[in-house]
């Protein structure tokens, strides 16, 4: 492989093209999801089926709180120790209260085995 135009050419397309279909992804995936957890049954005749993962997972943007946090604590410098503390404690479970608001449900895809090739 070599550092060419025509290689960077290429990676810029093929770049602009993945961030097209993630979007796209994304987009189909919200339907999915929306779709089934309407009641409506996934379409099983073709290869795959999809299937709503039964955990769900919260999501926090930690690299964002730990930022916050971090800020948090440096401002506290001139404040006693135990007082600093428990004010950390307070934001960290403020953290995870936000956490168990923002679930995420996982949309599996998984081969059908009532498909059978024609």
């Amino acid at each position: 492989m070599r550092f060419t135009t025509a290689l960077v050419t290429e990676f810029a397309k093929k770049k602009a093209f993945s961030k097209k279909l993630e979007a796209w992804a994304k987009e189909v995936r919200d339907f999915f999801v929306e779709q089934m957890q309407a009641g409506v049954p996934c379409p099983s005749r073709g290869p795959y089926v999809l299937v709503l993962s039964p955990d769900s997972r919260a999501m926090v943007a930690w690299d964002d709180e730990l930022r916050k946090f971090v800020a948090k604590t440096k401002m506290k410098d001139g404040k006693p120790r135990k007082v600093a503390e428990r004010e950390a404690d307070e934001y960290l479970e403020a953290i995870a209260k936000k956490a168990q608001k923002e679930e995420r449900v996982k949309l599996l895809v998984k081969a059908n085995p009532k498909y059978r090739k024609r």
